[in-house]
């Protein structure tokens, strides 16, 4: 594997942990967890995986960009299911727990995260050929 590939597969996979962490625990623990960042993020990294073994050819190139989507879309579902959480947290200035902070903070290091792996996965479709 790639030092790119290594790198978005990481910070991928950091940003997922993030995202059951903060669904599954603290502030959010009650409400229902959105499965498409989880499997948008499995797809992204077996993509990937699967970019690094093909020889360069068009097919590689288009697995390329269907993992750049699907870490599109993890950054999508991430962040929207936390608009609420940050309307609370900017716009109500009232007392709230702050277990609220928390989760809003760390999810946007996770949403963070998934742009970083983005942008790496960018770099690897305009770097040279092997």
């Amino acid at each position: 594997m790639k030092k790119t590939s290594i790198f978005a597969t990481v910070t991928a996979l950091a940003a997922l942990v993030i995202y059951l962490v903060t669904s599954l625990t603290g502030y959010l623990k009650g409400s229902a967890m959105n499965i498409w960042p989880v499997v948008l993020t499995v797809a992204a990294i077996v993509l990937l995986f699967a970019a690094d073994k093909m020889k360069p050819s068009a097919l590689k190139d288009v697995v390329i960009v269907l993992t750049g989507f699907a870490l599109i879309g993890c950054i999508s579902f991430f962040a929207m299911d936390r608009v609420k959480l940050a309307a609370d947290v900017w716009f109500i200035p009232v007392n709230r727990p702050e277990t609220e902070d928390v989760a809003l903070y760390c999810s946007l290091a996770g949403v963070a995260l998934y742009l970083i792996s983005f942008v790496t996965v960018t770099v690897k479709a305009f770097s040279c050929k092997e």
